[in-house]
This record gives structure tokens, sequence and C-alpha cells, in this order.
């Protein structure tokens, strides 16, 4: 198991770690995500928060207009480079589609991004968990809150990586059959483009998403994981 930051083991006292020292998992992943371990798992529920606000305004678009929203951390940026700012490909990519699009960011990336194209808008920070329901697919960067997020909400997703755990995220939303993966450097203007029509044209995504949404939502609730935490912390 790496460390993160390196030399952070030693610096507290901690001996090396492995798989085998990992005794129990506690995993939020509905079974089509679950990664493999020999741990116990100790199920719960995703209960998504972004933060407190309200959800993008003036939401009148066109009846039977699909929504795109995007997503875009400014993480990726600074631990990948600014090769990895793909946000200007992908807004680019659907803004030539027949869909309206939401684009949440930072104002120093929306700032980046200048004039938006018709039927592209910008939000600042505005909590995922009350942009997707309604929304048609996402495209995220692969992060666990935007994946897990967007299983919440039983959205299709398109993760665009520049990181492993990234990748590893949207590679299962895409073996589960609710997404599809493009890693960073394949993501251009055509291949998003094409990603996010292959999405919204072909049903089978959104009903794999909604299916991983109802795995997810009848898991236990974090109240209900309490009892079995304190029962091993108390454990000799």
């Amino acid at each position: 198991m790496p460390e993160y930051p390196a030399g952070t083991f030693a610096r507290w006292k901690v001996g090396s770690l492995g798989p085998d020292a990992v005794t129990h998992v506690v995993d939020v992943c509905p079974p089509a995500l679950a990664p493999p371990t020999t741990a116990t798992r100790l199920p719960v529920r995703f209960v998504p928060y972004n933060g407190p606000g309200a959800g993008p305004p003036g939401d009148d678009r066109p009846a039977g207009r699909p929504r795109v929203c995007v997503v875009w951390g400014t993480s990726t940026t600074a631990m990948s480079g600014p090769r990895s700012f793909a946000l200007p490909d992908i807004v680019t990519a659907l803004a030539g589609l027949d869909v309206e699009v939401v684009v949440t960011a930072t104002a120093e990336d929306l700032d980046r991004l200048g004039p938006l194209p018709r039927g592209v808008r910008g939000v600042e920070r505005c909590p995922l968990r009350l942009v997707l329901p309604g929304c048609s697919a996402v495209v995220h960067h692969g992060g666990a809150g935007c994946t897990m997020t967007a299983v919440d909400a039983g959205v299709p997703q398109l993760g665009v990586s520049f990181a492993i755990e990234q990748a590893l995220n949207a590679e299962r939303v895409a073996a589960a059959g609710a997404g599809a993966h493009l890693p960073g450097h394949l993501a251009g203007v055509d291949t998003v483009r094409a990603a996010v029509t292959d999405l919204l044209d072909k049903p089978a995504y959104a009903a794999a998403a909604r299916a991983l949404r109802e795995d997810a939502r009848a898991r236990p609730t974090p109240a209900d994981l309490v009892s079995t935490l304190a029962g091993l912390a108390g454990r000799p």
C-alpha cells in the first residue's frame, strides 16, 4: 500500500502496510462496482453531500432536450499538470450536440473557458447532488466523489481520466454498463462527442445506471453501521 505523502509511515512510527493488514473494509460500492478484497466487507450506502447551495438557476430548458453535466475539479490539473485541463475540448464537443450543457467548476476555471457557446451554462461550485437529478449524462474526471454521486443519481457517466485511481473508477463504471471511459490523452473533441452521443442514444446505459442506483440505495445507512464499528473499535 503506497505511502501518501511519502515518508508518512516512518514519521508516525507505523510499520509497512500491505493488503494483509486490512481486515475490514467500509464498502460503499454496489456489487457491480466492488473492487476485489479478502477483507470483511462492511456494506454501507453512499450519501452524497457537496456542501450547501442550490441547483442551477433558471431550470427552464426545452421539454425533451437532454441535459449533460460537466464536472471538473482543480485537483486534476494541480496533480497532473496543465495538459490535463480537458475542459475546453469537452465543452466544444458537447456544444456541437442538441443538448443543454451545465458546467460546474471554479470561477478560475470558468474564466479560462472565456465566452461559453450557446446552450452551455457555467455555474460556480454548484453542489453536484443538486445538479445531476434530471441529467441524461455526466462527464467528469473520474474522481471517487463524482463517480459515486452519479451512481446515487442513476446517471450514465463518461470518465475522462488522468490518474490511475480515476481510470480504475471509470473502468468499473464502464464494466457495469453504466458509462464509458476515455483516458485523458485520447480525449479530444471528436472522441468526447462520440462517447457522449453513445451514452445518450443507447438506452442500455441509462438502464444500467438506474440499476446501480437501486443497488446503492438498498445498502445499510451509515447509522446502521455505527454499532458494528463501535464493536470493532472496542474489541481487544
